[in-house]
C-alpha cells in the first residue's frame, strides 16, 4: 500500500502547525505539536478558515497536559464550542465545517478514515461532533490507554519516525475507537474498574494538587475505596498504579516548564510537586526513552 510521508504546509488551522503526514487510501495520519509561531498566532485570534473534510476524522491528545478550542457547525447550521484537553479524543463527522484554534502546545494527532475502512473493520460511522476522555473508549485489555502513550512519545519527536511504525500505530487506534463508537453503552460506561467520572474527578484533583497529598491513601479517599482496592481497579482502568500515574503527569508538567524556560530548575521541581531539583533530574533521566 503506497504510503507518503511529508511535512505540511496546508494553510489552515490544523495542517499548518508542522506537522508530520502519512497518506494511504484507508487513513491518513498527522502528528506533532503546535509550531510555536502557529501556536502565538491562534493566541491573538487570527482569523482561520472552517474545515469540512471528506473522510471521518478522530483528533486524539494524548498527554495529560495540553488544550485546544474547537468550534464547528451544528447540522442547524448554528455555532458550536467546546474545550478540548489532554488524554481526550474528539471524533466528527465527515463534511462537519469546523475549526481548531490552540491554547496551549500540545501532542496532537488527527487520523482520517474512510467509509471503507469503517465498513471492513465493523467500526461505526461518525455524525457530528463527540468529544471524550480517552477512557471512555477502552475496554477490558484493549490497551488503548498504552497506544495513547506511544502516540504522545511519538508526537514529541522532530524527524519523521518509521512509516510501517506510524500507519500500524494509526490503524490500530483507530479500529478500537471505531469499534467503541459502535456499541454506545461500552462507550459510555469507561474502562472497567473505574468510570469515566471519578476517573475525570481523580485527574482533576492530581493536577490541582501535585504539591500536595497525591499518595495512595489520599486518592482512594477521594474514590471513597479501600487502598488496595483502588489500587488494583486504578490500573485495570489506567494501565499503571496509582503512583506511576502520578509521576507520569508531575514529568510532562515539568517538562512544559523546562520547554517555556524562565525559571530555575528548582523552581520547576517544587512546581510540579518533586522533592527537589536532584528528585526531578533524576526522575526525568530514567523516564527519558522509556514509553509512559
Amino acid at each position: 500500500m503506497p504510503i507518503r510521508l511529508s511535512r505540511e504546509k496546508k494553510q489552515h488551522s490544523l495542517e499548518n502547525l508542522g506537522l508530520f503526514e502519512i497518506q494511504t487510501p484507508d487513513i491518513d495520519i498527522h502528528y506533532g505539536a503546535p509550531a510555536a509561531a502557529e501556536l502565538k498566532k491562534s493566541k491573538e485570534q487570527t482569523p482561520v478558515k472552517e474545515q469540512a473534510h471528506p473522510r471521518y476524522q478522530i483528533l486524539i491528545f494524548p498527554e495529560h497536559e495540553g488544550e485546544a478550542r474547537l468550534s464547528w457547525r451544528t447540522a442547524g447550521g448554528k455555532l458550536a464550542e467546546q474545550k478540548i484537553q489532554g488524554r481526550q479524543i474528539c471524533t466528527i463527522g465527515k463534511r462537519v465545517a469546523h475549526m481548531l484554534h490552540w491554547t496551549q502546545k500540545t501532542a496532537f494527532a488527527r487520523l482520517l478514515v474512510s467509509e471503507d475502512f469503517i465498513k471492513r473493520n465493523g467500526g461505526a460511522a461518525l455524525s457530528g461532533v463527540t468529544i471524550k476522555p480517552a477512557w471512555a473508549y477502552d475496554r477490558e485489555k484493549t490497551g488503548l490507554h498504552g497506544f495513547a502513550d506511544y502516540l504522545a512519545e511519538l508526537c514529541g519527536e522532530t524527524e519523521p519516525q518509521p512509516h510501517d511504525y506510524v500507519h500500524g500505530l494509526g490503524l490500530a487506534l483507530a479500529t478500537r475507537i471505531l469499534k467503541a463508537s459502535r456499541n454506545p453503552s461500552t462507550a459510555k460506561k469507561g474502562p472497567v474498574g473505574l468510570d469515566a467520572a471519578l476517573m475525570a474527578k481523580l485527574d482533576a484533583c492530581i493536577k490541582a494538587n501535585l504539591q500536595g497529598d497525591t499518595s495512595v491513601p489520599a486518592l482512594a479517599r477521594i474514590a471513597c475505596m479501600g487502598k488496595d482496592q483502588f489500587t488494583r481497579r486504578f490500573k485495570r482502568a489506567n494501565g499503571k498504579t496509582p503512583h506511576e500515574y502520578v509521576f507520569t503527569i508531575k514529568e510532562q508538567y515539568a517538562r512544559s516548564l523546562i520547554a517555556k524556560g524562565g525559571m530555575y530548575m528548582s523552581e520547576i521541581a517544587a512546581e510540579a510537586g518533586f522533592y527537589d531539583q536532584s528528585h526531578m533530574s533524576r526522575h526525568l533521566r530514567q523516564t527519558r526513552g522509556k514509553k509512559r
